[in-house]
């Protein structure tokens, strides 16, 4: 009896792994093939829907493989260039709402809206409410570029300027009797100040209102000349708000009241469109079902660097690509270099930084490109900051928006001593070691005798290195290094204004860079190729089955990243209390929403 009980529970454990296995390979063939392409209507409503935001790479782990699909911000793009031209497509609808849109990402979505009313098609955007109660002056300020306003009777107008917070948790680690060992260069160098201060320090609140300063007029500037109003008059509006949705129609920041419904019914009656339902065509399902611009030419590879920068791979089955991994991005710039088919790279950054070596890894690779004779243009998105920044100095050229948040030059670094707070709970500690400076990393204990002088030549060397790399990248002058390094936050005007960035657009504005590198005209055209390749759903599923998965359970970044996104802190920055040393990293501050 107890061997068939045995014999049963075996088979139904392994009934249950290859039912989940299958699941796994059927979900992942079904979401493969879940993209056909369908015929066009003879008039077509694009409907876009950026409530959630818009991303620059699509998750495509297993686990987010189920999730909804995120708009690409490319996607977008791309379709209403080709909808510009598209004689079925008559208008373009967008529901907007509390999406972590960036500043800079507004301003492309904004120049791509734009462009495609000059075309003569109109744009309506709709938000049941842009704040309400919070700030929603970005969500607004994207609307501002479309021809037509409309929010919700009950919603309201969340018009109450820019506002960074950011938190210091020294007095808690006071508390704790846990003392921060951490070191910054140079002053404006703020990400160290959390550990360290229980406010900016000066230098660091001149930089960041810098920051704060420049996106508000570029906000004012950009609602103003869009709704046809003073900037002064803007800016008091502003001071004023928010609005109740009449208030904001009165003061003529809305065209209309209504709710979805009757938002659809004004564009349907605007597409001339006899049935409800007809015409009305996602933005991603539109661009599948058309050639994409950039599909013929000269091949480019299109290669992304997302997210926080770390060493090593992204070759997990269960990634979501949220990190900017390295050795993969790495890896592909050099396959890019000596693939002959590859005419030039487009380097599409969003990321805060992130490890010094593993920037540097990166670095080295488009150095290694650009002095190959392989133009390499970069295209900063919402942020491309310390460590962001660092990879695309050697690049031929560099974009941005003005408002990505740009330089952030220096490091910062250290570890916790925890000693005290141990004695609190009653605990101690003992150790045996071999070598004077052995525990120079332990999280017990202060510096032995002359290791933190070694810590502090080792950042030093680090910001010697960046500022050397970033004099040769950009053809900047000692002084005009220290002008513009020493850890100041630019946004992507300043910067431009500063050499750091050699012209202000998108992908637009990356592509035309991209043909004057290889001597083509205007309008002649190019091939992006995302390269690597992006495995497919169902490639995950295989490699799953065929490859060997060690789940990353000892790693505590997936976790601190988790936990940043669960409480709206930026707790990355804990890893400044673990080695390598030399973290190149924006301070943790973020947009009030």
């Amino acid at each position: 009896m107890r061997i068939l009980i045995k014999f049963l529970l075996y088979g139904l454990a392994s009934l249950g792994g290859v039912t989940f296995v299958m699941i796994l390979i059927v979900g992942g063939l079904a979401l493969n093939f879940s993209d056909d392409i369908q015929p066009l209507p003879s008039r077509i409503l694009l409907e876009a829907d950026l409530g959630a935001g818009v991303a620059e790479v699509r998750k495509d782990g297993l686990i987010s493989a189920f999730d909804a699909r995120p708009l690409l911000m490319r996607e977008f793009v791309d379709a209403l260039v080709v909808a510009s031209n598209d004689d079925r497509v008559q208008g373009l609808i967008v529901r907007l709402g509390s999406g972590g849109i960036s500043i800079a990402q507004a301003q492309e979505l904004r120049d791509a809206v734009v462009a495609f009313s000059g075309s003569g098609k109109f744009s309506l955007a709709f938000s049941e409410s842009f704040g309400g109660i919070g700030s929603g002056t970005v969500a607004y300020y994207l609307a501002s570029a479309f021809d037509s306003i409309w929010v919700q009777p009950s919603g309201a107008i969340g018009l109450t300027g820019i506002a960074l917070e950011a938190p210091f948790i020294k007095g808690a680690l006071d508390k704790l009797g846990v003392k921060a060992k951490v070191e910054q260069r140079q002053e404006y160098k703020a990400a160290a100040e959390m550990f360290t201060r229980e406010q900016f320090s000066a230098p660091a609140r001149a930089s960041l209102q810098r920051l704060v300063d420049s996106w508000f007029t570029q906000i004012v500037d950009g609602i103003a000349a869009a709704r046809g109003l003073d900037a002064g008059a803007v800016r008091n509006l502003i001071d004023e708000g928010p609005y109740l949705a009449q208030e904001a129609l009165t003061a003529n920041l809305v065209d209309g009241l209504g709710y979805w419904t009757d938002v659809l019914a004004s564009a349907r009656t605007s597409a001339s469109l006899d049935v409800d339902m007809a015409g009305r065509m996602r933005i991603d399902r539109y661009l599948a079902s058309v050639e994409r611009p950039n599909s013929n030419g000269p091949k480019v590879a299109l290669i992304y660097g997302v997210g926080a920068v770390l060493p090593g791979a992204d070759d997990d089955p269960f990634s979501d690509g949220a990190t900017f991994a390295a050795d993969s991005v790495a890896k592909a710039i050099a396959a890019a270099t000596k693939d002959s088919d590859i005419r030039a790279i487009l380097f599409r950054i969003d990321s805060p930084g992130g490890a010094y070596t593993a920037a540097d890894t990166v670095w080295r690779e488009v150095d290694r490109a650009s002095r190959a004779g392989k133009p390499v243009v970069v295209s900063m998105a919402g942020e491309a900051a310390s460590g962001g920044y660092f990879v695309a100095m050697p690049a031929d050229r560099i974009v941005a928006q003005p408002g990505t948040v740009t330089g952030s030059i220096g490091v910062f670094a250290g570890k916790a001593v925890t000693e005290a707070l141990w004695q609190k709970l009653g605990i101690t500690w003992d150790e045996i070691h071999a070598g004077s400076r052995a525990t120079m990393w332990s999280q017990i204990r202060d510096f032995p005798p002359g290791a933190e002088d070694k810590f502090s030549r080792i950042l030093d060397a680090i910001y010697d290195d960046f500022t050397a790399k970033l004099s040769r990248g950009r053809s900047l002058s000692k002084e005009q290094v220290d002008a513009v390094a020493r850890g100041r936050v630019w946004t992507g005007a300043d910067a431009h204004a500063n050499g750091l960035v050699d012209a202000i657009g998108g992908y637009s504005t990356a592509v035309a860079e991209v043909k004057r590198a290889l001597g083509l005209a205007p309008e002649e055209a190019i091939n992006l190729i995302d390269f690597p390749k992006p495995r497919s759903r169902l490639e995950r599923v295989v490699s799953l089955l065929t490859d060997r998965v060690e789940f990353p359970l000892g790693q505590t970044g997936a976790l601190m990243q988790a936990l940043g996104r669960r409480f709206s802190v930026n707790l990355d920055n804990f890893a400044v209390f673990a080695p390598p040393v030399g973290v190149l990293q924006l301070p943790p501050f973020r947009l009030k929403r």
